[in-house]
């Protein structure tokens, strides 16, 4: 054969070498299809196996550098395969975060209304006692609409009082979970007249100490009408309920009954029952009332001792903490047993507004006074 033109016979001949002949194959590389998968327990991605065949290339390099079995991060990762010949070929990593974030509500959060304008917003966060994802940054929510972040309460009679909230926490994939809570809208300032009777009161100890976290029921008629909490600052706030009807205040604090319950309670107990150093006031005596026989006896500091140890969850016939109405004046203050002193206060056709109507908190079993008052009480 003569070749007559050489120029054009080798461009002929390297095409048909790009293309592949029987000595020199053309090079395969094939992604796998894309993949999808959760997140692993516990980490922020997914350790994930994938396999890229060569066919006729020798190697192949990766862009980024995610080899099968390694660990990809949370989202979309694009992987690109080229060969040493300089074929290609792509896929794409998703890894989801399939948990959940981890919500933690404040027990309550305490609003009061200010003059002038009486006028408060609260924002979703405020309600937030810690919450957390395993992955990052978490927004906060009244629901699970990411966008419903506040809530406004002004002087009105539906505002008053306990505002029952959820608490939604989303994470950065829209994961959801939430916590339920409370908002208690008070008026200390006063000045916001909603219509209607209202009842205000401050729960403290003898000390003055101001007590938070005292459950406050109302009862109308003897059934209950409602329950809230006492503030930081030992407040409580009944709005907008109807004139003229029968209505009892009944405080309750039932926990932690160590709190504040030390050996030194009872040597002063001691002391008392042997008349060597007397308990100077009535609501002392009462808090060594362990018991609540109405009396003070080795029976009490046998009560007490077991609950410094831990042998009991509590006191036997008694809750851990007791309520006195402030303006009840003991016949006896030596003597505090001598008549049932009111451990509630009631109204008979209640009208317009009691804003003074408070109680002394004692703590059983601590006649030294040195319980703590702020709560979480758990």
């Amino acid at each position: 054969m003569i070749i007559r033109n050489p120029g054009t016979a080798a461009f002929l001949l390297f095409s048909f070498i790009g293309k592949g002949t029987a000595a020199n194959p053309p090079c395969i590389l094939t992604c796998p299809n894309n993949i999808i998968v959760e997140n692993d327990p516990g980490v922020c991605g997914a350790f994930v196996d994938y396999t890229i065949e060569l066919g006729d290339c020798s190697s192949y390099t990766l862009n980024p550098n995610l080899p099968s079995g390694s660990l990809f991060p949370l989202g979309t990762t694009i992987l690109s395969a080229t060969s040493n010949e300089g074929t290609s070929c792509s896929f794409y990593v998703f890894v989801h975060d399939a948990e959940v974030p981890t919500p933690a509500c404040k027990n309550w959060l305490t609003v009061d209304l200010h003059y002038p304008y009486f006028i408060e917003t609260v924002y979703a966060h405020q309600l937030d006692d810690g919450s957390f994802d395993n992955c990052g940054a978490v927004h906060f929510s009244f629901s699970s609409d990411v966008t419903d972040t506040s809530r406004t309460y002004t002087c009105e009679c539906d505002d008053f009082g306990q505002n029952d909230e959820n608490l939604w926490v989303t994470d950065a994939f829209g994961n959801q979970s939430h916590c339920e809570t409370f908002v208690i809208v008070q008026n200390n300032d006063q000045g916001c007249d909603p219509w209607g009777a209202s009842i205000q009161g401050l729960i403290a100890t003898e000390e003055g100490d101001e007590l938070e976290g005292v459950k406050v029921t109302i009862e109308v008629y003897g059934e209950p009408l409602s329950s809230l909490f006492t503030s930081a600052n030992g407040i409580f706030y009944f709005s907008c309920m109807n004139q003229g009807y029968d209505y009892t205040l009944l405080p309750l604090l039932d926990t932690m009954p160590s709190n504040g319950v030390t050996t030194l309670d009872l040597l002063l107990i001691t002391r008392h029952i042997l008349g060597l150093q007397l308990l100077d006031s009535p609501y002392k005596m009462i808090a060594a009332d362990a018991d609540r026989s109405g009396s003070i006896t080795t029976l009490d500091m046998l009560a007490i001792l077991k609950v410094i140890l831990g042998v009991e969850p509590g006191f036997p016939n008694n809750t851990s903490w007791r309520f006195v109405d402030k303006d009840y004046v003991f016949p006896d203050p030596m003597d505090p047993f001598s008549e049932p002193f009111p451990e509630f206060i009631h109204y008979d056709l209640f009208y317009w507004e009691d804003l003074e109507a408070d109680f002394v908190a004692v703590k059983v079993g601590d006649v030294n006074g040195s319980a703590e008052t702020k709560g979480p009480f758990e």
